[in-house]
């Protein structure tokens, strides 16, 4: 019989191909084996494998530990695990065959957990790691060893040599010692700036010494009186100069002595107050050497940063070298001085900075982090990016300046335990990156799966940013007194060895500027949150939160108040506010001088340098008076309409009068009729004629021969003036000039004129001008004078508060022009005679004083309203109705009620608020009266205006009910109670009283405040009145709301309800008419007048003005005319500048559109955890209690002295019950303002019970309890401010107002608003990178992830989550879910015409995307990563595919022989697939855990070579060696002999043992039959078996051997085996034996070829291992098979000692337990289910049994077979079938099943009764499964 040789030389299986086509050389299964081929050789020899060695001694780490994560240092050549257990996790490292221990975790800081850590990197010295659900981490790994407890025992302890940090300070790690993400510094420093002030004071000293006078360096104690200011005093640097107080010289040069201030003694070694130690300086040969008195005063020092806004700041760095993000900045240190804006300096003075030099606190913070070992502290400047490095503090650094006389009083500086830094200098100081200004926080992931390192910086992927604040926070705010009572907080340091704060009350100095909020802005607030690092939330804001500051609180110092009404999210450590104000740059101007523009308008001149700073589109606001330091509140808002470079020819025109004629009717000479003719100047008209002989009379000159510009004026006795007039032209007729003028003559200065106005004649007809009127003609000339120069001129419009305050009062105002005229009544009852409520009187009186007794009736009211028109008769018959002319009087007179003021909307609503009642006051029978004109008690006089009908009916057409319900309809629109509203009382007004068209509304618009006016022939003929306040009042004449409503009543009961038309009719309608109608409404001007302004006392003609006689001037028919005029400045006066100029601010052109927000608060804490105290009240903030003012000791300043987390103690203590107020109010806790350093306050309440309990417990009287609870919504102030005010109306923001120079910026700017729910989320397609990493520089960076700059990526979604990174030379491939992606790293991809991509360099960290070929990707399983060089393994799970991506593209490996079985592998979910590289072997390892499987694809062969027999949670190569983890111990694989050097078994893996077998297929010639009787392997022992229980096993003259042996041999008609081997000649050979007793060989006879069986494994040969086999014991051994009885036990076993967990809150709680075991599973860890491994449901990941495991019953579960058994649920393949009636095959059978087996008749094992194919046909072939049990080759 020929041989048929199976070789092994393509060492590789193939579970793919048919059996019949598997080549010689491959096989079809294999355990535990590997192949070596020789160089050209054709044979394969199959040897089994070395098995793995624990390199733990100990070995054991704990119960159910697990390793979650590993990673190779190749630099190191070492490794490190993660070891995940519920009680104690763990970092370890093998290096030189020790195993360390890196970190120790029994506290749960590293956060592991069952979920595997998917991203670990190694950079330098540093570990980093993350997995998916927790904050990404990184540890120094050496000092992380050197706080580690090589015993494994103990917490791993924080090194920061830096900071004298080592382990024996016993300072366990914390989780925020370990995050990637840094936190920055919450708080902002404390500034104490010292500003430049000439202080002075006088001291008695004598200079003298032994032969002289001191030296200089000289120290001694010296006492200073009389300072000025009072409450000042000298500081420590202070040089002060002395001169004899009798000396005439000046002490700012001729000083006689300069001492410098070192020290403040007072009150120490009993010197008295202001005793100071000083040192000479300088001293002049001629100081007195007696005891002098001397005039004393500080020399002007050096300042610093004189025109900056610099703001101070600071950050960390960590013993890592990064830098933590910057903290809050402070606010701008700058100190205007006393304001001073003069036009012939161009520039405000008061804005330069007078700081001298500061001092900065509280770096160094209670909730500092232990691995900060140097703090910066940072600088900047408004308008500039650039933060500069002023110094960098250290812990260990020795402090530079010392201070003090007496060793116990000194203390240190710019150090980091004085927590005190001073500059004294602006030096230039290094700047640091740009970037870090656009770093509020950084946006480390808080979770994320991938991570890699790329280009030095890390790269995290499919990451978790953002919180959820699902209910949006409500947030109200508005603006309040910076400063209560002018009065602030000075908090000082006591000179001490506790350097504890003071504090004092200090007065603000008026006219200094004061931080501020500039007026005419809207506001809005808005807050973010924070968590325990730092990472913000988009900023939330409310409608509550808006508010707008008006003008008349720009003298006010103002800061923003605001209130939290919503909780505070859980996640939230802290809050921050920010506040929006986006209008855009404005300018301060001082004006120069004024010019009166021919039209009316005003002409005004600025310094030429502030040209740029208008043009013609500018609004000009006034803010400031001339020669005045009062604000103007009213709007006062300009429009340029005319901007000239240089002065218009109008102002330089010099307007000199010709002439002057006296023109009133009664002059002699020269009078009206002879000048005028007939023809004089009338309202409207331009045209008028001079009699020529008249004007010749006066000037002898002819007017038509004048060259220049014309003029003409009137001007009456009293010296009020016209308008004057331009003349555009002369015509001479021969006997008069015929004048055009340039505009037309207004009515107001033809009511000057004519006596009779609007007549201009007489009875007779004769023209008719007032006695004393004088007409004068001007001429005009160009001139150009030195007040031209050097500035420009802007016009704008005028009006009475431009016309009062921008004129310098010393310019001379010697008349003014009439420009309005209101003819005034008077009205008065009886009743209100003396202002007083009066009896009930007569309606018809006969006083003749024109008043009324009590004018309450509508009838009354049409007789008055008439104001003595054709059809007034007062109170005769009214019937028809009078005319209603309306009009102004003074009032006196009664009224009904009063409508609310306000803007209440105009809604048809039943709202009785609408209109009220005056005073619940019945108006019939008790009603209120006007005031008319009176005197308040601080001399001010007030005259009450009214002005009635004012047309349109409040009704507006409608019904007083709707639905049976009073509708008030139109009561609250704003037209009905306006004068002027329609044109017929505009046209009445006129035809009445004469003017202008529009003159009512000219008249109502002059009713202002700054308004001036002048009485018509009041005897004082100088008196001009201006009206300092108005006030309005809406009036009801004679019907109010209650009787509207008494009406209503009556028809509710009367009426039907309101259903009676008629009862509605007759009784409602009526009411509801008056009520509505316009004689019933009057509005009333409030005027108040200055104090020197008597009304009360003006006669007219000599006539009073109103009387309550019979004599008044005015009354209901007869009037007075109040003329409004402006000032009018004399031609002949120079125009002056003012030294206290007018100052206008440009109004900015265009509020910014952006939701741009501003930093405006540092870290406010939402709760007193971990010693947050201080930075919410930090050391020295003042304590308040708003509630209860006066119960603080004014002398006494409570300040913060410390805080022990929400214990805070006071410098003395307050009385709580006196804070609580008056018995009975049941207020158990007392809210108080801490008043922070910078002006902000925060607020929170103090719990008066828990205080008083931890008083008496502790004895200290000054600590108080603060209640946490709802911290976060108490009230809060901010020091935030855009602007200085200076008491006067003037706010600026910009150095000297000059333009282009420095703004004040208004903080850090945040544009994240955000107004929908934040909720968390999750960029599973997102890529985010840090700053780089360069350990040359030391530069650090790895912690800054600047969300400001582009460090995002975002892949195509459809590629799925990224699930893995890794980086191949210099681009970075992202493996998702369903592709694989490269990325450019500092490289991108410019594609060409043709589509093919060429490289470029970019400065992008992450260029363009180029997915590879090929639609795979890693499914959900990153674990099955492995790398090799330049190739990396990896699986798709989704598809069914194991792949690798080579330099050639992505190849499925899995094709290669192993697809069909992995596609039906990853059919089923596996929640792990891990995958390994073995560089001792080169092969990629894939486990599947939960399956127990482990495969190797070996490169060089392009296959699977063999399964193994390890199921390892982690493993890696390093330096040419494999290692795997397993219950969280390290083993190396190929290990030959153990330490000890005995030899390692093979194919034992964790003390397993498992069998090598190979299953291989004899298919040669399958068309021969052939017949197999003897089989030889060439190779190693044949197993040999002594036992001879069965003959088959083996012989009883032999010892045991271990070795090869053919487990299984099958063919078509026979099973078989050859369990031993005949070795002879080097060759093992022996015959097959059969299954059966009598072996028929013929039966091994068959044709073509078969399939493989399973490896038959008799478990009799597995090895013996003697140990301890109890898990209770210490020295239990997973590996022994048999107890040897060395079992050792710490608790003895007995009824007594029983372990378990001990922890009630455990899941596997033990209530019998007696000592603990360590077993305790945590509920977060706990995972039920079936923990029974022999059960069907058995769940490897449970924990906790749940009671749901199902056994099995093993039998047969078919229904149909004849021995189904029904409580079987494990089919045993033991079914039997009864063949139907109709014979095999026929399928009857009474309903039995169709009988299964293989149905084709040319299989080995075809069955003729089968029905059903069931894919069991076997073929011709020889399968043999061979099994080595030892160590060698076949």
């Amino acid at each position: 019989m020929p041989e048929i040789k199976h070789v092994f030389n393509q060492g590789k299986m193939n579970k793919d191909l048919d059996e019949r086509l598997i080549q010689n050389g491959q096989y079809r299964d294999a355990m535990n084996i590997q192949v070596s081929t020789s160089e050209g050789s054709d044979v394969g020899a199959v040897q089994n494998i070395l098995g793995n060695l624990n390199l733990f001694e100990d070995n054991e780490l704990a119960p159910n530990a697990k390793c979650v994560g590993v990673i190779a240092d190749e630099k190191e050549n070492c490794f490190y695990w993660f070891v995940y257990h519920t009680t104690k996790s763990l970092i370890l490292q093998y290096k030189d065959n020790n195993v360390n221990f890196v970190f120790v975790d029994t506290s749960g800081e590293l956060e592991f957990g069952d979920n595997i850590i998917t991203g670990i990197n190694i950079i330098d010295d540093y570990l980093f790691w993350t997995d998916g659900f927790n904050e990404p981490k990184k540890i120094n790994i050496t000092k992380s060893i050197q706080g580690t407890d090589q015993g494994g025992w103990y917490h791993t302890k924080l090194v920061v040599p830096q900071r004298g940090i080592t382990p024996s300070r016993a300072i366990n790690v914390k989780k925020k010692h370990i995050t990637v993400i840094k936190p920055a510094p919450k708080g902002k420093l404390i500034v104490e700036p010292v500003y430049q002030q000439v202080v002075s004071a006088k001291t008695t000293f004598d200079f003298a010494d032994t032969g002289g006078l001191l030296d200089i360096g000289a120290q001694d104690i010296i006492e200073f009186t009389g300072f000025s200011p009072t409450s000042s005093s000298y500081k420590v640097n202070d040089v002060v100069k002395l001169l004899d107080e009798n000396s005439t010289s000046s002490i700012v040069d001729d000083y006689q002595v300069r001492i410098k201030i070192l020290e403040d003694v007072s009150f120490t070694n009993s010197y008295p107050a202001n005793s100071y130690l000083f040192e000479v300086v300088s001293i002049s040969a001629a100081t007195p050497t007696s005891s002098t008195v001397y005039n004393c005063e500080t020399e002007s020092l050096e300042l610093i940063f004189p025109r900056k806004f610099v703001k101070f700041g600071y950050r960390y760095k960590y013993d890592s070298n990064e830098y933590s993000a910057i903290s809050s900045f402070t606010d701008a240190v700058f100190k205007p001085g006393r304001f001073e804006y003069s036009p012939k300096k161009a520039f405000n003075t008061a804005m330069e900075n007078n700081l001298v030099s500061l001092k900065l606190r509280n770096f160094v913070t209670a909730d500092i982090p232990e691995d900060v070992v140097q703090i910066d502290i940072l600088y900047t400047e408004s308008d500039s990016p650039i933060i500069y490095l002023v110094d960098k503090i250290k812990f260990f650094d020795a402090a530079n300046v010392t201070i003090g006389l007496l060793p116990a009083d000194r203390y240190k500086v710019n150090n980091w335990n004085a927590n005190l830094y001073e500059i004294t200098a602006d030096l230039i100081y290094a700047a640091i990156p740009e970037n870090q200004l656009l770093r509020t926080y950084d946006n480390v992931p808080k979770n994320a799966l991938a991570q890699e390192v790329t280009g030095n910086r890390l790269v995290y992927a499919n990451y978790e940013q953002n919180y959820n604040v699902v209910n949006k926070p409500i947030l109200i705010g508005n603006y309040i007194s910076r400063y209560k009572n002018n009065e602030y907080y000075d908090i000082s340091y006591e000179g001490n060895a506790q350097n504890l704060p003071v504090g004092t009350k200090e007065r603000v100095v008026l006219g200094e500027g004061q931080k501020s909020l500039k007026s005419l802005r809207d506001y809005q607030i808005g807050i973010s949150y924070l968590d325990a690092y730092g990472r913000q939330s988009p900023i939330f804001t409310s409608n509550e939160s808006q508010f707008k500051i008006p003008k008349k609180h720009a003298a006010y110092k103002l800061k923003i108040e605001g209130q939290m009404k919503t909780t505070a999210p859980s996640w939230a450590e802290y809050f921050k506010i920010f506040v929006k104000e986006t209008s855009t740059e404005y300018y301060n101007l001082a004006l120069s001088r004024v010019y009166l523009a021919s039209d009316g308008d005003i002409w005004l001149s600025f310094p030429s340098a502030e040209r740029n700073k208008i043009d013609e589109d500018t609004f000009l606001i006034l803010k400031k008076a001339a020669d005045s330091n009062e604000l103007i509140k009213e709007e006062a808002r300009y429009k340029v309409l005319a901007i000239e470079n240089e002065a218009p020819d109008y102002i330089k025109t010099e307007v000199n009068p010709i002439t002057e004629l006296q023109v009133d009717s009664t002059s002699s000479t020269n009078n009206a009729l002879n000048v005028f003719s007939s023809n004089g100047p009338t309202s409207g008209s331009r045209y008028f004629d001079i009699n020529i002989q008249e004007y010749i009379n006066t000037n002898s000159k002819p007017l038509d021969e004048v060259k220049d510009d014309l003029y003409v004026a009137f001007r009456d006795s009293e010296s009020n003036y016209t308008s004057r007039y331009r003349i555009k032209n002369v015509n001479d007729n021969g006997s008069e000039y015929n004048i055009t003028l340039e505009d037309l003559f207004k009515a107001s200065d033809a009511n000057l004129i004519y006596t009779n106005y609007p007549d201009t004649n007489d009875t007779s007809g004769v023209i008719e001008i007032i006695s004393g009127t004088r007409m004068i003609i001007y001429s005009g000339k160009i001139e150009n004078k030195p007040e031209y120069k050097g500035v420009f001129f802007v016009k704008i419009n005028a009006d009475d508060v431009a016309q009062k305050n921008i004129i310098p009062k010393s310019s001379a105002v010697t008349s003014y022009e009439i420009k309005n005229v209101a003819h005034v009544h008077y009205f008065s009852d009886t009743a209100a005679s003396g202002v007083t409520t009066g009896t009930t009187q007569s309606s018809n009186t006969s006083n003749g004083n024109n008043s009324v007794g009590r004018s309450n009736s509508k009838d009354e009211w049409l007789g008055l309203l008439d104001f003595g028109g054709s059809s007034n008769t007062l109170f005769a018959d009214l019937s028809p109705v009078p005319s209603l002319t309306g009009g102004f009087f003074i009032d006196k007179a009664s009224y009904a009620g009063v409508h609310p003021a306000g803007s209440a909307t105009n809604d048809d609503t039943n709202n009785p608020n609408h209109v009220r009642f005056t005073r619940n006051i019945d108006s019939v029978n008790n009603p209120e009266f006007g005031k008319g004109i009176y005197q308040k008690p601080n001399g001010e006089w007030v005259m009450e205006l009214s002005f009635s009908v004012i047309d349109k009916s409040a009704a507006n057409g409608k019904e007083a009910l709707l639905d049976g319900k009073l509708m008030l309809r139109n009561t609250n629109n704003a037209e009905i109670w306006q004068p002027g509203n329609s044109q017929d009382s505009l046209d009445r007004y006129k035809t009445h009283y004469g003017g202008r068209d529009e003159e009512l509304k000219l008249i109502v618009s002059r009713l202002t405040a700054n308004s001036k006016f002048k009485i018509k022939n009041n005897d004082n003929t100088n008196q001009v009145f201006t009206i300092k306040q108005v006030e309005l009042e809406k009036r009801y004449n004679h019907t109010n709301y209650a009787n509207l409503a008494d009406a209503y009543v009556d028809m509710l009961i009367n009426g039907g309800g309101g259903s009676s038309t008629s009862y509605y009719n007759t009784n409602m309608k009526p009411v509801w008419n008056r009520f509505t109608a316009k004689h019933n409404r009057r509005i009333t001007y409030i005027l108040t007048l200055d104090s020197d302004q008597d009304l009360g006392s003006v006669k007219i003609n000599g006539t009073d003005l109103i009387t309550s006689g019979t004599s008044g001037a005015i009354g209901t028919s007869s009037s007075v005319a109040f003329q409004f005029v402006d000032q009018r400045v004399d031609e002949n006066v120079d125009n002056i500048i003012s030294e206290n100029p007018a100052i206008f601010e440009t109004e900015p052109k265009k509020t910014a559109d952006l939701d741009v927000y501003y930093e405006a608060s540092d870290c406010i804490p939402i709760n007193f955890n971990n010693n947050k105290g201080s930075l919410f009240a930090p050391i020295g903030s003042v304590v308040t209690c708003p509630a209860r003012p006066d119960t603080i000791n004014p002398n006494v300043v409570t300040v913060v002295r410390g805080w022990q987390n929400n214990i805070v103690t006071f410098n003395t203590p307050i009385d709580l019950v006196e804070y609580q107020g008056p018995p009975g109010l049941n207020k158990p806790a007392v809210r108080v303002l801490f008043t922070r350093p910078d002006d902000s306050y925060t607020s929170a309440y103090i719990d008066v019970a828990l205080s008083q309990a931890h008083q008496s417990t502790t004895g200290a009287t000054a600590a108080y309890v603060v209640s946490q609870a709802g911290l976060s919504r108490n009230p809060f102030a901010l020091s935030w401010f855009n602007c200085y005010s200076f008491n006067n109306g003037v706010e600026s923001n910009r150095i000297r107002d000059d333009f282009n120079a420095v703004i004040l910026d208004k903080g850090v700017k945040a544009s994240t608003t955000l107004d929908e729910p934040y909720r968390r989320e999750k960029r599973k397609s997102g890529l985010i990178y840090s700053g780089i990493y360069n350990s040359n520089s030391g530069v650090n960076n790895l912690n800054q992830f600047i969300q400001a700059e582009k460090i995002t990526k975002d892949l195509n979604p459809t590629y799925g989550s990224i699930q893995k990174l890794f980086t191949r030379q210099t681009d970075l491939i992202a493996f998702c879910e369903d592709r694989v992606v490269r990325i450019q790293a500092n490289k991108d991809a410019v594609f060409n015409a043709d589509g093919n991509p060429q490289l470029i360099a970019t400065d992008r960290v992450l260029g363009q995307t180029l997915p590879f070929v090929g639609d795979y990707g890693i499914s959900t399983n990153p674990e099955s990563f492995a790398a090799d060089n330049y190739r990396v393994y990896f699986t798709d799970q989704q598809r069914g595919a194991v792949l690798r991506l080579s330099m050639d593209g992505i190849t499925n490996i899995s094709d290669y022989g192993m697809s069909d079985y992995f596609k039906d592998v990853f059919n089923s979910n596996n929640s792990v697939i891990l995958g390994s590289f073995d560089d001792k072997k080169n092969e990629y390892n894939l486990t599947i855990p939960n399956k127990a499987i482990t495969v190797s694809y070996k490169e060089s062969v392009r296959g699977w070579s063999s399964f193994k027999s390890f199921y390892p949670e982690q493993s890696i190569s390093v330096g040419n060696n494999y290692y795997t983890i397993n219950k969280g111990l390290p083993y190396q694989h190929h290990v030959e002999n153990d330490f000890n050097g005995n030899p390692v078994d093979r194919n034992t893996f964790y003390g397993s043992y498992t069998p090598s077998s190979v299953t291989f297929i004899f298919n040669d010639a399958p068309d021969v039959v052939k017949s197999f009787k003897t089989l030889n392997y060439e190779g190693s022992q044949s197993y040999v078996k002594r036992e001879i229980t069965d003959v088959r096993t083996g012989y009883y003259n032999l010892e045991n051997k271990d070795g090869w042996t053919a487990s299984s041999i099958q063919t078509n008609k026979q099973e078989g085996s050859v369990l031993e081997f005949i070795e002879k000649e080097g060759k093992w050979f022996n015959y097959i034996k059969g299954e059966n007793a009598e072996l028929k060989t013929d039966e091994f006879s068959f044709q073509g070829i078969g399939r493989a069986i399973n490896t038959d494994i008799d478990t009799t040969l597995y090895p013996v291992v003697n140990g301890c086999t109890d898990p209770n014991a210490d020295n239990y051994d997973p590996t022994a098979t048999v107890d040897d009885g060395t079992c050792t036990y710490t608790f003895p076993p007995s009824p007594t000692n029983i372990g378990g967990c001990m922890d009630p809150n455990s899941a596997n709680y033990d209530p019998t337990a007696t000592y603990d075991d360590g077993s305790c599973i945590l509920p977060s860890n706990v995972v039920n289910g079936c923990t029974d491994p022999n059960a069907l449901n058995y769940n490897p990941l449970a924990n906790v049994d749940d009671g749901s495991c199902i056994l099995p019953i093993y039998g047969c579960t078919d229904p149909g077979a004849s021995n189904y058994d029904p409580s079987a649920n494990v089919n045993d393949g033991s079914c039997t079938y009864l063949p139907g009636p109709g014979g095999p095959g026929s399928g009857g059978g009474g309903g039995n099943p169709l009988a299964p087996g293989c149905t084709d008749p040319t299989a080995l094992n075809y069955n003729p009764l089968a029905q059903v194919d069931d894919g069991s046909c076997i073929y011709p072939g020889y399968s043999i499964t061979v099994q080595d049990l030892n160590d060698d080759d076949i």
